[in-house]
């Protein structure tokens, strides 16, 4: 048997060829394990395991998760925040159920002096008013110096009446309530006077001062014939001028006189040209135990040119302060 024995150059020939095709192969092998694409990897077959930390760009991710991402919905890998931020899904918790009313606070203290409820029936009293006087609530007045401002409050009842010199001239103002005093028994006045603002102009021409008015029934009611009259008392003396004056206690005698109008007056012996005090006129037996009052008015009558103002008229146990939005009651 013959063996075929191949030349030792053809066989170092054929190695070397062998050996070039095998690195071609290697090569090949390495280049394509570089190029793999999304058709190599099967579809989730990757998870956040497989990922590198920061190595996927926020530009890299949907734009929904790239929202959810800021708005600090979600984690950078998609995932539910940790415990500490916002609660899975972004949900707000259930609003709770509404709680209980406070208590009601306690009532504020009165008022400085006591001040009461204003008092809706004071006014011109339109049928004693003769003339056109000015009889308005307003602020003030106020002066420098000692007594410079009203006593209660800030406000005051200004009046003023002119006087031509001729009785038809001459005008009435008169400022009272109506309704609250009605009935009242005359019996029972035991405290009366009131503070006025003066001028010199007013001192000037005499004993020049505003008054207060009862109209007054001399029996009670119901009123009858010839019963009627007005119960008024004058000061004795011109009050400081242009300031306010101190407390007119208009029950003293020094404070000055009353007298009643009419037919009355003439019967109880107690009227313009004989005026009486206060105690004297309480004690008159011709005035009915039943005398009963029907207004009560503070003013200035027909005799004199009159500027200024009143304030704090007390009736009894009521100080009336008159202030620019109304007239308020207050304690003595």
């Amino acid at each position: 048997m013959r063996f075929f024995k191949a030349p030792r150059a053809s066989m170092h020939r054929s190695i070397a060829l062998v050996c070039a095709t095998a690195v071609v192969v290697s090569a090949t092998t390495a280049t394509a394990a570089t190029l793999i694409t999304g058709k190599d990897v099967k579809d989730k077959s990757l998870t956040g395991r497989d990922i590198k930390p920061g190595s996927v760009a926020l530009n890299r991710l949907s734009k929904g998760t790239q929202k959810q991402i800021k708005l600090g919905l979600t984690s950078p890998l998609g995932g539910p925040n940790t415990p500490g931020n916002q609660g899975e899904n972004g949900g707000q918790g259930p609003q709770g159920a509404p709680g209980q009313n406070g208590a009601n606070g306690s009532n504020g203290a009165n008022g400085a002096n006591g001040a009461a409820s204003v008092g809706p029936h004071w006014g011109p009293m339109a049928r004693n008013t003769i003339g056109s006087p000015v009889e308005e609530l307003r602020n003030g007045p106020f002066v420098p110096g000692a007594n410079g401002t009203p006593p209660f409050g800030d406000g005051s009842l200004g009046i003023e009446v002119a006087d031509d010199g001729t009785a038809a001239g001459e005008e009435k103002a008169s400022f009272g309530n109506e309704v609250d005093f009605l009935d009242d028994l005359v019996s029972d006045l035991d405290q009366v006077g009131f503070r006025v603002y003066t001028t010199g102009e007013n001192s000037g021409s005499g004993n020049n001062m505003p008054n207060i008015v009862f109209e007054v029934d001399k029996n009670g009611p119901p009123l009858a014939a010839g019963d009627y009259s007005s119960l008024v008392f004058v000061p004795a003396a011109n009050s400081p001028s242009n300031q306010w004056s101190g407390y007119i206690d208009a029950t003293t005698d020094a404070a000055g006189d009353w007298y009643l109008t009419g037919a009355v007056g003439a019967a109880v012996g107690c009227n313009q040209a004989t005026p009486c005090d206060f105690d004297d006129l309480q004690a008159d037996p011709d005035l009915s135990d039943d005398a009963s009052i029907l207004t009560a008015a503070v003013g200035k009558g027909r005799d004199k040119a009159w500027q200024g103002a009143i304030d704090g008229l007390r009736i009894n146990n009521d100080v009336f302060d008159f202030e620019l939005f109304g007239v308020i009651t207050r304690a003595p």
